[in-house]
C-alpha cells in the first residue's frame, strides 16, 4: 500500500455538527441509500513516502515533473506537493521539522526522505 493509513482526509465538519457533538448528543446511526453511497465515491488526500515505495527511484536525484507524471500515469495519483525536512544533512542531531512545498516547479530536485501529498482515486 502506498498511502499513509494515519492520514485520511475525505470530509469535513460543519459548525452545526460541532455544536451537536459539544452538547453530547453524538451521532445516531441512519440508513444508507444509493444516493448517499454515491457521494462517498470520491478521491482522498493522502501522504506517501518516497522511501520503500515504487516511487523510491525518483527520490534518488529525480525531478518533481518525473514524479508527477509517473504517479499520475502509473498509479492514478495526482501529486500536489512535497513534505520535506528543513535540514537534509545526514547529521543525526539535525532537525526533524518539515515544511510543505506546494506545486513545486518541474525541475525541482527530489530527496529520498521527501513525502508527497497526493489525491488517490476512490476504490471500493
Amino acid at each position: 500500500m502506498l498511502g499513509n493509513p494515519d492520514m485520511n482526509c475525505v470530509g469535513g465538519m460543519t459548525s452545526e455538527l460541532e455544536i451537536i457533538l459539544a452538547e453530547g448528543a453524538g451521532l445516531q446511526p441512519g440508513y444508507t441509500t444509493d444516493k448517499v453511497k454515491e457521494k462517498c465515491r470520491r478521491c482522498r488526500l493522502d501522504q506517501i513516502s518516497l522511501l520503500g515505495t515504487p516511487l523510491a527511484k525518483l527520490g534518488e536525484g529525480g525531478k518533481y515533473e518525473e514524479l508527477f507524471v509517473t504517479a499520475l500515469k502509473n498509479h492514478g495519483m495526482l501529486s500536489i506537493g512535497l513534505y520535506r525536512y528543513l535540514d537534509l544533512s545526514d547529521d543525526p542531531k539535525s532537525s526533524t521539522a518539515r515544511y510543505v512545498i506546494t506545486n513545486p516547479p518541474g525541475d525541482f530536485q527530489l530527496h529520498p526522505t521527501d513525502k508527497v501529498f497526493v489525491f488517490i482515486p476512490y476504490t471500493a
